[in-house]
């Protein structure tokens, strides 16, 4: 069975998915793991490359991989390494019992129908989108990122003095 260039860059790519995921989230140096994210992210981008969804592969490079894996890295580099004492593990965790909640509450609510009706998508159609339809959805990410990095700020500025 001779498998085409496609199939073989398909698996190549899921390769580095798998092993970049798993990498992220199992690696104790929170920079390696960042790293092992990008790979992630780029893999996944290769993947929206190969299925013909150019638009979406583009963006999966230019705002994850370029934007915001850029920043999270500057802003590791900014922050001082914090040693803290005690387990206080849970109390972590319960921001993200929170977010998984309201997820899940989201999603069930959710209508799950196509927004698109043609085969191509244009930038321009996109934007419209994603300016229009899906535009609460788009600032609160830009208010949780904001709100992530006046917090990395904030740890930083108390360790230093």
């Amino acid at each position: 069975m001779v498998l085409g260039f496609n199939v073989l860059f398909f698996y190549f790519l899921a390769f580095f998915l798998l092993v970049g995921g798993a990498l992220a989230v199992t690696l104790k140096s929170i920079f390696q793991s960042l790293l092992s994210f990008a790979v992630f992210l780029l893999s996944l981008a290769g993947i929206f490359l190969l299925l013909q969804a150019e638009v979406i592969g583009l963006i999966q490079i230019l705002v994850y991989v370029g934007g915001i894996v850029a920043l999270i890295i500057f802003t590791l580099m900014l922050i001082p390494r914090v040693e803290e004492g005690g387990n206080r593990g849970w109390l972590y965790s319960l921001p993200a019992l929170a977010f998984l909640i309201l997820f899940l509450s989201i999603f069930k609510s959710a209508k799950l129908t196509p927004i698109f009706r043609s085969e191509t998508v244009s930038f321009f159609t996109l934007s419209r989108v994603l300016l229009s339809d899906f535009m609460f959805p788009l600032e609160l990410i830009g208010v949780i990122i904001v709100a992530s990095f006046i917090t990395a700020y904030a740890i930083s500025r108390r360790e230093k003095s």
